[in-house]
C-alpha cells in the first residue's frame, strides 16, 4: 500500500527519534533531504533486518551522494550539508571518511552561493577533520565572498591541523596583515570581517608564532583591533603588552572603543605584571566609562592576588601560570565579566 506523505513524515520523526533520541519537526531542508533519501534508498527505513551499524552507512553514503551530485537542488544540497554536520560521529568509518572531502568538494564549485558555502564551512567544522585545510586555506585566500572568507578563516582556528599547523598560521597571518617574506609580497584581506575573523582563529587556534601579526593588527580598525586584543588575551603572552598600555590612553572615543578598552584590561589582567596592575588600577579609578571601570576594578583585585602568590614560594604553585598560550581560561572569565552588564 502506497504510504502517504503524512505516513512518511510521521515516519521520519520516529527515525530521527531513534537515532539522536530528540523529538520535534526538523526544518524543511532536512525534512526534504530524509524524503530524499526515504524514495532513493527503496524503503530502507521499514527494513527491520538492516543492523543499525548498515543503516548509518547506507544513508551515510547516500548523503555523501546527494552532496557530490552537481545537478542536486540548492535546497536538497543544504540538507544534505546540515544531515552531515550532525551524524558524522554515526557514520561507520569507512563511510566517515569520505565526508570530509565530500563537504570540501562543494566550496571548489564555481556556482555555489554564500548560504551553500557557509553551511559546508560549518559542516566541516563540526567534522573536524584536518583534510579540510586544502580547501579552507583555498577559500581564505582566493574566495571572493568576504561572509565566506570569513567562516573558512575561523574554521581554520577551530579545526585541529596536526602537521599543517604553523602554515595554517601563515595563511591566517597574511589574510590579517599581509606578507613580506615572500617572492610576490601578499597584501592583508581587503575585507575587515576577514581581518577580524582572522585575528580571532589566531587566538582560538593557539598559533603563538603569529602574535607579532596580533600586535601589528592593533593598528587595524575597530572590530579586528578588538578581536587582536582578545586573541592576545586568549594565547597568554605579554608581548604586546606597551601597545596596549599605551591603547588605554589613546582610544577613549566611545563605542565600540568602550568594549576594547574591557578587552584590554582583562588581557593585562593574564599577561601582565605589577607595572600593567598599575594601569589597570589607574582605569579603575579614572576611566570614563562605567562598564570599563567596573571591569577594571574586579580584575585588578584578582590580579593583586596572583601576584602576591606569585612572590610566596609557599603559594607559588598555586598560581595560575602566565604565556605560551595559558592565558585561555582566566582571560574568558574576564572578558564575560567585561562584557556581562553593569
Amino acid at each position: 500500500m502506497a504510504q502517504t506523505e503524512g505516513q512518511l513524515l510521521t515516519q521520519l520523526g520516529m527515525f530521527k527519534m531513534f537515532k539522536t533520541g530528540q523529538t520535534g519537526w526538523q526544518p524543511y531542508s532536512t525534512v526534504i533531504c530524509h524524503l530524499k533519501l526515504k524514495t532513493d534508498m527503496g524503503g530502507l527505513m521499514s527494513d527491520e533486518k538492516k543492523t543499525k551499524g548498515q543503516f548509518a552507512a547506507m544513508e551515510t553514503q547516500k548523503l555523501i551522494d546527494i552532496v557530490g551530485a552537481t545537478d542536486t537542488d540548492q535546497r536538497s544540497l543544504f540538507g544534505a550539508l546540515r544531515q552531515i554536520g550532525e551524524r558524522g560521529d554515526v557514520a561507520a568509518p569507512k563511510a566517515h571518511l569520505k565526508l570530509p572531502a565530500a563537504v570540501a568538494d562543494v566550496l571548489t564549485r564555481n556556482d555555489v552561493d554564500r548560504v551553500i558555502g557557509l553551511q559546508a564551512i560549518d559542516t566541516l567544522v563540526a567534522l573536524n577533520d584536518s583534510s579540510a585545510w586544502h580547501a579552507l586555506t583555498a577559500i581564505l585566500e582566493m574566495g571572493s565572498d568576504p561572509e565566506v572568507r570569513a567562516m573558512a578563516a575561523w574554521a581554520l582556528g577551530a579545526i585541529s591541523f596536526g602537521e599543517h599547523t604553523r602554515i595554517t598560521g601563515a595563511c591566517l597571518s597574511a589574510a590579517l596583515v599581509g606578507c613580506e617574506d615572500t617572492t610576490t609580497p601578499v597584501p592583508k584581506d581587503t575585507e575587515f570581517l576577514v581581518r577580524a575573523a582572522a585575528a580571532k582563529a589566531i587566538g582560538t587556534g593557539g598559533y603563538t608564532l603569529r602574535v607579532p601579526a596580533l600586535v601589528q593588527a592593533l593598528d587595524d580598525e575597530p572590530i579586528v583591533r578588538s578581536e587582536a586584543v582578545k586573541a592576545l588575551g586568549k594565547l597568554g603572552v605579554p608581548v604586546g603588552n606597551e601597545k596596549l598600555k599605551s591603547m588605554l590612553v589613546d582610544e577613549d572615543d566611545g563605542e565600540p572603543v568602550v568594549s576594547i578598552r574591557a578587552a584590554i584590561v582583562a588581557t593585562l589582567a593574564v599577561t601582565g605584571g605589577r607595572e600593567e596592575l598599575a594601569v589597570i588600577i589607574s582605569v579603575a579609578e579614572r576611566d570614563s566609562y562605567e562598564r570599563v571601570k567596573a571591569t577594571a576594578s574586579k580584575v585588578a583585585k584578582e590580579m593583586e592576588e596572583r601576584l602576591s602568590r606569585e612572590c610566596d614560594p609557599e603559594k607559588a604553585g598555586f598560581a595560575p601560570g602566565l604565556g605560551g598560550g595559558n592565558g585561555g581560561g582566566e582571560f574568558e572569565q574576564h572578558l564575560w565579566e567585561a562584557d556581562a552588564p553593569h
